[in-house]
C-alpha cells in the first residue's frame, strides 16, 4: 500500500465496495489510512475500522457502513464542509459530536449539507449488551442539537427513539423530498420531526399482524394530513389483507398508494376519502365471491 501513497498522492476520491473477507479489509484501512486526511469524497458500503483520527477538512460526500461494536463509531469529521452525508448501520446511542467544527461547537450545525441518508441498525442494542444506556431514558438534553439549513433531501431507515434528529430545535423549512421507511413504531418516531414543508413525501410502513388498526391511522394521519405536501405523498403499505378501518383514514394529502393486498370493497372506500388520490398499485386485489356482491360493491364506490 505504500506504492500507492507514494506514487498516487492526487487521489481525492475513494470508493470502498464488496465483501470484507481475508486481507480484504486490512487493504480498505490501510486506504483509507493513507488517503483520509486529503479526501474529497469517500465511500464504503461495508464496515471497517478505520484507523485514523480525522477526515480531511475538505471532505464533502460521506458514506459509511458502521460497526455498532466498534469503540470509536468514525474518525472526527467537518461538518461545515459536507454536502452528502450516509450513515448505515448506526448504532441506537451514535453521538454527532465527531460532527462538531470544534470542541465548544454547539449546536452542530451543517452549513452546506443537502442530502442526509441515516440507516439504524436494531439487530445491536448496547443497553441490553452492558453499554451505553439510551438517550431518551437519560433525557432529551443529552440529545446533540443539529441544524441542517439548506438540507433538501432526507432519508431515514428503522429510526430509533435516540435520533437525535427528532429533538432538534430548528425545523426543517424546506425540503423537497423526504423518505422514511421502518416499522410502525419507528415510523411513529418520525412524526417528531419538524416537518414544515415537504415537496415530495414517501413513508414505507412494514405492518405487522399485532399492529392495532387505530394506531395505524393516528400515525399515518400525522404525515399525510398535518404536513404541507408540495407535489407527491405516497405511502406504501407492505402488509396485506389491507384491514385499515376506511372511516378513521384522513389521508386528505395523499396521492400514490401503495398495499400489498386489499378487497375490492375496501378499496371503494378508502378512493372516496382520498380527494386528491393519482395512482394507486397493488399486487392482490380480492373482489366478492357473488355477483350481487360484486355490484353491490360497485355501488359502494359512488355512495
Amino acid at each position: 500500500m505504500q506504492y500507492f501513497g507514494q506514487n498516487m498522492r492526487g487521489i481525492v476520491e475513494l470508493n470502498l465496495t464488496g465483501p470484507t473477507y481475508e486481507n480484504v479489509e486490512l487493504a480498505y484501512v490501510n486506504l483509507a489510512s493513507i488517503y483520509g486526511g486529503r479526501l474529497q469524497i469517500f465511500r464504503s458500503t461495508a464496515p471497517v475500522a478505520l484507523d485514523i483520527s480525522h477526515f480531511s477538512r475538505k471532505i464533502a460526500v460521506l458514506e459509511l457502513s458502521l460497526d455498532p461494536t466498534a469503540t470509536r463509531a468514525i474518525p472526527t469529521v467537518c461538518g461545515e464542509a459536507l454536502k452528502v452525508l450516509r450513515l448505515y448501520n448506526i448504532p441506537h446511542n451514535f453521538a454527532w459530536h465527531y460532527f462538531r467544527y470544534d470542541f465548544y461547537s454547539m449546536p452542530i450545525v451543517f452549513r452546506r449539507l443537502t442530502v442526509l441518508h441515516l440507516r439504524y441498525d436494531l439487530r445491536y442494542d448496547p443497553a441490553t449488551e452492558g453499554g451505553v444506556q439510551s438517550k431518551v431514558a437519560l433525557g432529551a438534553l443529552n440529545c446533540d442539537q443539529l441544524v441542517f439549513p439548506v438540507l433538501k433531501r432526507l432519508t431515514i431507515e428503522s429510526c430509533t427513539p435516540d435520533c437525535d434528529l427528532l429533538y432538534a430545535e430548528a425545523p426543517f423549512a424546506e425540503l423537497k423530498s423526504v423518505q422514511l421507511t421502518g416499522l410502525l413504531s419507528e415510523i411513529d418516531h418520525c412524526s417528531r420531526l419538524k416537518l414544515v414543508w415537504v415537496g415530495d413525501l414517501r413513508v414505507k410502513l412494514n405492518l405487522s399482524v399485532s399492529d392495532e388498526a387505530v394506531r395505524v391511522c393516528n400515525v399515518t394521519n400525522h404525515f399525510f394530513s398535518d404536513i404541507c405536501i408540495g407535489r407527491t405523498a405516497t405511502l406504501k403499505l407492505s402488509f396485506g389483507p389491507f384491514t385499515l378501518d376506511p372511516e378513521l383514514i384522513r389521508w386528505v394529502n395523499l396521492t400514490n398508494l401503495v398495499v400489498e393486498s386489499i378487497s375490492y370493497k375496501t378499496l371503494c372506500r378508502v378512493i372516496a376519502r382520498l380527494p386528491n388520490l393519482l395512482e394507486f398499485q397493488t399486487h392482490t386485489l380480492e373482489f366478492g365471491t357473488t355477483t350481487a356482491e360484486s355490484l353491490a360493491m360497485d355501488e359502494s364506490l359512488f355512495s
